[in-house]
C-alpha cells in the first residue's frame, strides 16, 4: 500500500495541475477520504489487534455498552507510541490502547489524512451466523434450508441475508418475546444498515434499533447464552450512524451509482466521464442560481431607487417595522405579486376560511408593527401630549 499510495504523499503536499469540467486548469490536493476493507483488515491498517476497536480507545470492558461519546484514536499518538515500541521504549499506553507492533503503516505520511475515520462499517464480518431451519414453511421469496444450516461449508454474503430474512421466523415460539425483541432489533439494524440511501428518519431509526438491542441485551445473560457483549463486533456498531453521516455517501455517489451509469465494460473511463458530466452539472446550476439571485437584488435596488425619484424628498415618509425578538428559526417565504383571486370580500373570508377575526387581527398587526416612529415622518412632530 505504500508504493500504491506514494504518489498520494506528493499530490496531497504540493498539489497537482487538473483539468476540471469547466475547462479550467485548477491545482487541487487529493487525499485519501474513505478505506474500504473488512474487520480484520481495519485492524492490521490500524495498527491495533483484533480484538479492539480499529477507530476508537474504548476500554477492553467497555465494548458491549452502549456509549454516546468516544474518544477517536490520533495518528500523531499511535506514530509515537510505535516509535517508542521499536526503541523498546514503550509506555503502558501501547498495552492500553491495544496497538500491534506495525512500525511503518503505510498512511504515516499521507497528508490532511486520519486514517482511524476512513474506514467503513463491514457489515458481513460484524454482523452476521437445525432442525427448525428445516421445520420452516417454504414461502416464495425466501430460501428453504430443507437440510439445516449446519451442512453449509462456506457462508457467503448472499447465504447470510437469505437466513436473516427467516431467522426471526425460526425463533419464534421457541424463545421468549424478550429474547424476541433482542433478536428484532438486531436484524433491524442490519438492514436498515444495508439502505442504499439515508434520511434522517432512517438514520433514527438505525440508532433506535441499536439502543432497543442495549436496552434488552440483559435477558441473553440472564439466560446464560451469553457471558458478556463485550466483543469488537457488537462495539463497532456504535460507529455505523457517525460513518454512514460523514463517510458513506463519497462511496456511493463516486463509485456505486458511477458504477451503474456504466455498461459495465471498461467502466473506469466511463466513471470518470459519468463524474466529470455531474460535476459540470452542478456547477452550472450553482452558477444559474447566483445570477437570478445577483438579478433579483439589481431589480430591487432599481426599484427603489425609481419610487425616490417619483416623489419630491421631503414627501416621503419613513416607515419603520419592528419585529419582535424570537428565538425560532429563519424562515423564507415567498408572494406572489399579484393575488391569485381578486375583489374577495372580508365577509367571504370570514366565512369561507373561518378568520373570524381577521379585522381586528389586522388592525392589531398595523399599528404594532406600520406605526411611524417619532422623527420618521417629516410631518409628523410630538408637541408634550398632542401630536400635530
Amino acid at each position: 500500500m505504500s508504493l500504491l499510495l506514494e504518489p498520494l504523499v506528493a499530490a496531497g503536499k504540493e498539489g497537482v495541475d487538473m483539468v476540471c469540467s469547466d475547462g479550467f486548469i485548477r491545482r487541487v490536493f487529493p487525499i485519501l477520504a474513505a478505506y474500504v476493507a473488512d474487520c480484520p483488515e481495519q485492524c492490521l491498517v490500524a495498527c491495533v489487534k483484533e480484538n479492539r476497536c480499529p477507530c476508537c480507545r474504548v476500554g477492553p470492558k467497555q465494548r458491549g455498552d452502549n456509549l454516546v461519546h468516544t474518544l477517536w484514536r490520533d495518528e500523531k499518538d499511535t506514530l509515537a507510541e510505535l516509535a517508542k515500541h521499536q526503541n523498546r521504549k514503550p509506555s503502558p499506553l501501547f498495552e492500553d490502547d491495544g496497538i500491534r507492533p506495525v512500525y511503518k503503516p503505510f498512511w504515516a505520511d499521507l497528508p490532511h489524512t486520519n486514517i482511524f475515520s476512513c474506514f467503513t462499517p463491514d457489515i458481513l464480518h460484524q454482523t452476521i451466523l437445525d432442525a427448525r431451519f428445516k421445520a420452516m414453511n417454504a414461502f416464495a421469496g425466501l430460501r428453504h434450508f430443507k437440510k439445516g444450516i449446519s451442512t453449509v461449508s462456506q457462508w457467503t454474503g448472499a447465504e447470510h441475508k437469505e437466513m436473516q430474512r427467516v431467522f426471526l421466523g425460526v425463533l419464534a415460539g421457541a424463545v421468549s418475546a424478550k429474547v424476541l425483541t433482542v433478536v428484532k432489533s438486531l436484524i433491524d439494524f442490519i438492514y436498515y444498515a444495508q439502505l442504499q440511501s439515508h434520511s434522517t428518519k432512517t438514520l433514527d431509526a438505525l440508532q433506535a434499533a441499536l439502543d432497543t438491542f442495549h436496552t434488552n441485551k440483559q435477558v441473553i445473560l440472564d439466560l446464560e447464552i451469553r457471558e458478556h457483549f463485550n466483543i469488537p463486533k457488537f462495539h463497532s456498531l456504535q460507529h455505523y450512524v457517525d460513518v454512514i453521516l460523514h463517510r458513506r455517501r463519497l462511496h456511493i455517489d463516486f463509485a456505486k451509482k458511477a458504477y451503474r451509469a456504466s455498461n459495465r465494460r471498461d467502466y473506469t473511463e466511463q466513471m470518470a466521464l459519468w463524474l466529470q458530466r455531474q460535476e459540470a452539472i452542478a456547477l452550472r446550476v450553482s452558477y444559474i442560481q447566483w445570477r437570478k439571485n445577483q438579478d433579483l437584488s439589481a431589480d430591487a435596488d432599481s426599484s427603489d431607487e425609481s419610487d425616490n425619484e417619483d416623489e419630491p424628498q421631503s414627501a416621503v415618509a419613513r416607515v419603520v417595522v419592528r419585529l419582535p425578538s424570537t428565538n425560532l428559526p429563519a424562515v423564507s417565504y415567498k408572494i406572489a405579486k399579484f393575488p391569485a383571486i381578486e375583489n374577495v370580500a372580508v365577509g367571504h373570508i370570514q366565512t369561507a376560511y373561518g378568520a373570524i377575526n381577521i379585522i381586528p387581527a389586522l388592525t392589531n398587526f398595523l399599528e404594532l408593527y406600520f406605526k411611524p416612529s417619532p422623527g420618521d415622518c417629516p410631518e409628523m412632530e410630538l408637541d408634550g401630549a398632542n401630536e400635530k
